[in-house]
């Protein structure tokens, strides 16, 4: 027996109000990531209306999603960004590390 999970599936699907985020307009970081990416898909999925925000313009993002490209570190731009009328926030992110 495979008790895999994908835990991104495990959060979009068994949550009990998936339905109320149909139309909401919807910010998500982290888009270059596995969590962040599989939301983003499951919410446009669900007639969400998403923007991502990250560093750099990504062409793997679905192009119904608003882009928004900035440095999460800039703290002035990120706040401008999130004061924007977004219904939920997803904070996907992570640390950048430097090898």
């Amino acid at each position: 027996m495979n008790n895999t999970y994908n835990s991104t599936d495990m959060i979009l699907t068994n949550a009990s109000s998936l339905q109320s985020l149909t139309n909401k307009n919807i910010l998500v970081t982290g888009v270059t990531g596995v969590i962040g990416i599989n939301l983003v898909n499951r919410l446009v999925e669900l007639g969400s209306n998403v923007t991502s925000l990250s560093r750099k313009h990504k062409s793997y993002v679905p192009s119904v999603v608003r882009q928004l490209v900035m440095d999460l570190r800039d703290y002035d731009s990120v706040c401008k960004a999130i004061s924007k009328n977004f219904d939920f926030v997803f904070l996907c992110d992570g640390k950048i590390l430097q090898v």
